[in-house]
Formats: structure tokens, sequence, C-alpha cells
């Protein structure tokens, strides 16, 4: 009756929001499916939570994605291989050009770099301040994004010398770049706050 009606509708508007999208010659997996129909059904809301969210050009889910942000701090910090999933996170957060990390264009990184403009010159800007909780979660509450993509943004301003990341225990600045690659994700997901460099402010010059 209703019911099968109902059930039969839904499959419809499934199969709809798959049509077209699956690789060609009917080699999908139920786990493609799954993933393309969520993907399109959900991208609406999702569009209006985070507009700002980045394209991946690699597949970057829940459970690749504390290793996908480790393997960009690798490419920052000059250790390791340049996988294709650190490129990926690099690339949509627009910290690449060509094959160089750049910063400067990213809207990302201008976002810090615009929130640590407005505190004075001896004053921090805490994780606090760019991260918040949500249901639970934590998020980078400008862009909705995910702890670990935002320490990849700023590792990428510590390379760049624009600031000085505080994690638990230590100071990293543009001179110790390679603990990127050796320091714990968690260490630096829990980062207590990033300042101005003390010295000559090269990267002003």
């Amino acid at each position: 009756g209703g019911l099968d009606r109902l059930q039969d509708a839904d499959q419809v508007a499934r199969a709809d929001a798959v049509r077209g999208k699956l690789p060609p010659g009917g080699g999908a997996s139920v786990r493609d499916i799954i993933n393309t129909a969520g993907s399109v059904l959900l991208e609406p809301h999702f569009g209006d939570v985070a507009p700002e969210y980045p394209h991946f050009s690699q597949l970057i889910t829940k459970d690749n994605r504390a290793q996908a942000a480790m393997d960009a701090l690798k490419i920052i910090g000059g250790a390791g291989v340049k996988s294709k999933n650190g490129l990926a996170v690099l690339d949509a957060l627009e910290l690449l050009d060509a094959d160089r990390i750049r910063p400067a264009d990213s809207r990302y990184a201008k976002h810090v770099l615009d929130e640590l403009g407005k505190r004075p010159q001896n004053q921090v800007l805490n994780r606090s301040d760019l991260v918040k909780d949500d249901s639970g979660i934590d998020y980078w509450s400008r862009f909705r994004l995910e702890p670990e993509f935002l320490v990849v943004v700023l590792a990428t301003l510590v390379h760049s010398g624009d600031i000085v990341l505080s994690v638990p225990g230590k100071k990293l600045d543009a001179s110790s770049i390679d603990q990127f690659g050796k320091l714990g994700l968690d260490d630096l997901v829990s980062f207590k706050h990033i300042e101005r460099p003390k010295d000559l402010p090269i990267a002003a010059l």
C-alpha cells in the first residue's frame, strides 16, 4: 500500500541521485553507490552549513583524514614521500603554487593572519579563538573545517615565517619546521596559541 509506494519513491530518488555519476561499465561497488548518493543528496545542506569547505581531489574520509593531514605535514616538514593524499590536502587548502608551499593566496591562511592582525603586537591568538565546539565536535569555526586541516594551514604559515605555533611543551618556528613531520598529530591539534615571530619580521619585509 502506501508504505510500498513510499519505499519505491525513495528507491527512485536514490537511483536518480547516482544516475550518470558512477564509473562507467557497471563496476560500481556498494560503497561507491552509497558515497555518491550521500554526496549528491546531502550536498545542498552541507553547502549551506559549510559553503567554503575545501574540495579534495582525493577521497578524504573520517577514516583517512588524520593520515592525510599527517602526510601533508610531513611534506611541509620536508620528510617522507609526497603522497597523493598529502598533496590533495595542501592543494584543497590553496597552499600550493605549482609544487611549492605558498600560503599567501590561500583564503584559509589569510583568515588566520587577519585574526592575528587584529591583536595588539604582543598578544597571541588562542586556539579557542579559532576552534569552537559544535555538538561535542571541534571545528575551525570560520570554515567548519576539522582541526587537523587548520593545523596544516598553521604549519605552512610557520614554514613561511609568518607565525610561531605554541604546542604543549614547545614553540615551533621556521627553524624547527622539520618537527611537523615528527610530532604526533594529537599534540599539534591541541596547540595552545599562535603568535608573531619575535625576531626580524622577514615575512612582512
